[in-house]
């Protein structure tokens, strides 16, 4: 699942990559009930949540449907060099 997510040019992206062992990231899921209540209940499977607009998405578990929500997500363009066509 990680190397969908950095096939695809999100500039602004954060990934937090948790083991199921929840003693690892206790400081972490001390602050945050909700992600602590997630990992807790899916331990045996990887999940992706995706967050926009200060809301998360359910839990993605398949790459079929991470996949999907990729491809629906707005591609960025970079922007392209300015070429200075001044001949002085």
């Amino acid at each position: 699942m990680l190397s969908a997510i950095s096939s695809k040019y999100l500039p602004d992206k954060s990934v937090i990559s948790l083991s199921t062992n929840v003693q690892d990231h206790e400081f972490l899921l001390s602050k945050n009930s909700e992600l602590k209540q997630q990992l807790e209940n899916g331990k045996d499977e990887a999940a992706v949540f995706i967050c926009e607009n200060f809301t998360c998405s359910l839990p993605i578990r398949s790459l079929t449907d991470l996949n999907n929500r990729l491809q629906d997500m707005p591609t960025v363009n970079m922007p392209q060099p300015m070429l200075d066509n001044n001949t002085d």
